[in-house]
């Protein structure tokens, strides 16, 4: 009896398990969670696992305290939908920061953390939307995207800015993009002094967007 109520139960999880994949445009096993690629410069990292309570998302997380005490916490959220998200805390205060600077750290971390099966191009001409389909690992264009975009608003690291980004420069096969960068200066926090924040979302056109998931700093 107790084998067949055991086998019953394993039958069960096998076909929810399958059940789940298909009902799923981006996949279960989307997200791996390696080791970080520079992991040299790493003193620390975990993953952790979850769901979210109303959407049913599956939700990973990956947090990693690099050896100069910076901090980021890299989040995945997705099923019907895709939520890819960056929040890099900085620590140190006397180091300039300008808005090639800001691109260049989240241009590197989208490049080796973003999990859609699919490349987003970046990229509104005909010739680079082929260039990025045949090189899916070159994400040069999101670096040119939020360099031209924070220079016009005269970024100042002593201010905070809250910038979408251009939608028209994002594509990704039949779904919409919605992406943006954040700067947030921690004035008054004792270790921390900024908080460098990307999001892109990707939702097909019956999918409402998802919603934010933004990592507290404490």
């Amino acid at each position: 009896m107790y084998k067949i109520l055991m086998a019953f139960l394993a039958l069960t999880f096998s076909l929810s398990a399958v059940a789940e994949k298909s009902n799923c445009i981006f996949p279960v096993g989307m997200v791996k969670q390696n080791p970080p690629a520079d992991i040299a410069s790493v003193a620390k990292f975990q993953w952790d696992a979850g769901q979210d309570k109303k959407s049913g998302d599956r939700i990973q997380t990956l947090r990693i305290l690099y050896k100069n005490g910076n901090h980021v916490v890299i989040q995945h959220q997705y099923c019907n939908g895709y939520r890819f998200e960056i929040n890099y805390v900085r620590q140190t205060r006397s180091e300039n920061l300008d808005a090639a600077a800001i691109a260049k750290i989240i241009a590197s971390l989208y490049s080796q953390y973003y999990s859609a099966p699919q490349p987003v191009t970046f990229s509104t001409s005909l010739e680079a939307i082929i260039i990025a389909s045949l090189n899916p690992r070159n994400f040069d264009k999101l670096d040119d995207i939020i360099t031209t975009s924070l220079e016009p608003r005269n970024f100042d690291m002593h201010s905070n800015v809250h910038n979408s980004l251009p939608e028209s420069d994002a594509h990704y096969p039949d779904a919409k993009v919605k992406y943006g960068v954040d700067y947030t200066v921690l004035e008054f926090h004792r270790v921390f002094s900024s908080v460098i924040t990307f999001y892109l979302s990707i939702n097909s056109a019956m999918q409402a967007p998802l919603p934010g998931t933004l990592s507290g700093i404490s």
